[in-house]
């Protein structure tokens, strides 16, 4: 909950009002990414629990493209991504969303221990992926131990543009 505010989501509906900015002051706290070229395709996103949903959502029995899709995503290196379901690596980052811009502290088990959990968890259904960050040697970017930063969103919040109610779990 701290860390509120330790992070901005700038929308910008046009291209027009982008406009470079310079860096902070040289800081240990602060380093450069390598600037790199951004493409965006559209595919397919499964949930990464998604071998936990067969018989319930998906008939994975025979189908080659959806284990071709879901293999990929797991084995196919770096995964950046915009909307979709994430590509996790540790826990569930909307349940974290959900508890920590609530007030509970998940950086350990406190959150995840406080009574308050029962109650907010339910609410961890109205969160969605806003950006997946992953580590990317090509923009010396290194997220702890080739992790990913994750921002989210709920569902009303993005649908709103609501961009100030943005949450991020590295």
């Amino acid at each position: 909950p701290k860390d509120k505010g330790g992070f901005l989501v700038v929308h910008a509906p046009s291209q027009a009002l982008l406009q470079p900015r310079p860096f902070p002051e040289k800081s240990p706290d602060y380093f450069p990414f390598k600037p790199c070229k951004l493409s965006f395709r559209s595919t397919k996103s499964y949930p990464t629990n998604w071998y936990e949903l067969e018989g319930e959502l998906f008939d994975f029995e025979g189908d080659e493209e959806l284990h071709a899709i879901l293999e990929d995503e797991v084995e196919g290196g770096t995964i950046h991504k915009l909307l979709g379901h994430p590509n996790l690596i540790q826990g569930d980052i909307f349940l974290e969303s959900q508890l920590v811009s609530n007030g509970l502290f998940c950086g350990d088990s406190t959150g995840y221990n406080d009574p308050k959990r029962k109650e907010l968890e339910p609410g961890a259904g109205d969160w969605v992926l806003l950006l997946q960050i992953d580590s990317d040697d090509n923009a010396d970017m290194m997220w702890g131990d080739v992790g990913r930063v994750y921002f989210t969103s709920r569902k009303e919040d993005l649908e709103r543009h609501n961009f100030d109610a943005i949450w991020s779990v590295v």
